[in-house]
């Protein structure tokens, strides 16, 4: 695939995983390797470790908070705590 990493964000933005890997199959028109999840998963993972970061105050404001709190995401656990 060629696509631009814009038109790429724009399609499969909020999709799941197994929805994006299937359209990329049918647009490739053949199979993925079968390590190409796990790899794509421990990308995700070393990008999130060097790159993600809290938006400014929000760690400040959930310390400060006298009540519970809970985050809520479609994602995978792993990447829903991570740093936690």
């Amino acid at each position: 695939m060629s696509d631009p990493a814009e038109v790429l964000v724009k399609r499969y933005r909020g999709k799941k995983l197994s929805a994006i890997l299937a359209d990329i199959e049918h647009r490739i028109g053949g199979s993925l390797p079968d390590t190409f999840e796990n790899n794509d998963r421990g990308r995700v993972s070393e990008l999130f470790a060097r790159d993600l970061k809290p938006m400014p105050g929000v760690v400040a404001m959930l310390d400060n908070l006298s009540h519970y709190k809970c985050v809520a995401s479609s994602g995978p656990p792993a990447l829903t705590i991570f740093g936690s």
